[in-house]
């Protein structure tokens, strides 16, 4: 632990996913004395359900998205040499429908690079391969909830209802409570976005590709192929407003046909062992600012994993 004792402060954490864990761990960094407070256990949160490569997906503001994106690209690639953080770096195959993505500010120099069209699938139009940080999420979750402990961090398994309330016991309050916003806060324009995804044996003819279909109008569609150390990663699916954690077998039906177009391999025989639903905490930007003995740190839709260290280096700045 660094920092100024005469500037330590007692700091309380509401969520414990990677957005409350990469902050308590910042603000740890800098001095504090922080204490997480958790409603779940760390395999049962929406982070653990993530595909989670690095990429910016559903976010906003655009220029701060790519800000925090590039800062925490930049923090994963320092992780590389630890095998326990699970983090790898990839070739990422981005398919789009414009060769301006807005994403384009968010890549570091000399990791993007066009596809010539005789390598697209299907009838994609644009493609570029982009270097990208792969987070083994269970891997991840364990290696810095053991960082945060190690660094003097606590971590209570306890729901917290009332800011106001916590905030008198406490110097501030940094609300990661992601979905848990909309009613902590009363933030109505939080809502839920449904993920599905698909978990099938890997294979050796399928490389990490990501369809960005992140701004379409209807926002339902998305289409990627992930393959992790014990399992490929099928996906996926974006609705906005579906509460429901059911998997859909229509909705598993489109994941495939979607997925079987943006690869040149052959999937007519993939078989699916698991179905995993989770419930992305969307909003129109995310929110990081101070209200306060408040610091709002929530809205990430589907790129916690990608903003998350920008985001926490953020929250370290307001707390001064």
């Amino acid at each position: 632990m660094s920092g100024n004792k005469a500037n330590q402060l007692n700091i309380a954490i509401v969520g414990s996913g990677i957005i409350g864990l990469s902050t308590a761990h910042e603000l740890l960094h800098a001095g504090h004395r922080v204490r997480a407070f958790t409603r779940d256990a760390l395999s049962e949160i929406t982070s653990s359900k993530a595909a989670a490569i690095w990429f910016p997906y559903l976010a906003r503001p655009v220029a701060a998205v790519n800000r925090w994106s590039r800062e925490s690209y930049e923090r994963y690639l320092t992780q590389l040499d630890r095998p326990e953080a699970g983090i790898s770096l990839v070739d990422l195959t981005v398919l789009v429908k414009e060769p301006d993505a807005w994403w384009k500010d968010a890549i570091p120099p000399g990791t993007l690079h066009t596809l010539p069209p005789e390598e697209l699938p299907g009838d994609t139009e644009y493609g570029y391969t982009v270097k990208a940080p792969l987070i083994e999420t269970q891997l991840y979750l364990a290696a810095l909830e053991a960082e945060v402990l190690k660094l003097g961090g606590k971590i209570e398994r306890s729901a917290v209802s009332d800011l106001v309330e916590l905030a008198d016991d406490y110097d501030l309050v940094v609300n990661c409570a992601g979905l848990g916003a909309r009613e902590l806060v009363g933030d109505t324009t939080m809502y839920p976005v449904k993920g599905q995804i698909l978990k099938v044996k890997n294979r050796a003819d399928v490389r990490h590709t990501i369809a960005d279909y992140s701004f379409d109008a209807a926002g339902e569609q998305a289409a990627y192929l992930i393959p992790r150390r014990d399992f490929l990663i099928m996906g996926g699916t974006s609705i906005k407003g579906d509460w429901n954690t059911t998997p859909d077998p229509e909705l598993t039906t489109g994941i495939l046909e979607r997925c079987r177009r943006i690869t040149n391999a052959n999937l007519d025989d993939v078989v699916v062992d698991e179905v995993v639903v989770g419930l992305r905490p969307g909003r129109p930007e995310i929110r990081v600012e101070r209200e306060g003995k408040v610091i709002h740190n929530y809205g990430h839709g589907g790129a916690g994993y990608t903003v998350c260290w920008g985001c926490a280096k953020r929250v370290a700045e307001l707390v001064g």
